[in-house]
Order: structure tokens, then sequence, then C-alpha cells
């Protein structure tokens, strides 16, 4: 794989080593819904934040 990272362009790179087309857009979809799914865990307690201390 650090043969690949330093000789092949990241597209080839993600669909040799991952089975990943990260041209299209199904993949960016996806990548972005996982990204976001630990904040979604944390979003009720965001709110409380901002309140102010007593």
């Amino acid at each position: 794989m650090l043969l690949d990272n330093a000789t092949l362009p990241y597209e080839e790179i993600f669909t040799k080593n991952f089975e990943a087309d990260i041209e299209s857009e199904e993949f960016w979809t996806n990548a972005i819904e996982e990204a976001l799914h630990p904040l979604r865990s944390i979003r009720p307690y965001v709110g409380e934040l901002n309140r102010p201390q007593r």
C-alpha cells in the first residue's frame, strides 16, 4: 500500500486497496453520512453547552 501511495493517483489507490469508486456521488454521500453519525449522537447535549451556568 505504501508503494501504491507513492506511485498511483488517489483514485486508483482507493479502487485497488478499498474497492471504492471515489468519483461516484454514492461514495461521497456515504462518507458524509458516516462522518456526521457521531455528531448526531451528541446533538441533544450541544444545547446544554450554551446554557448559562447557575
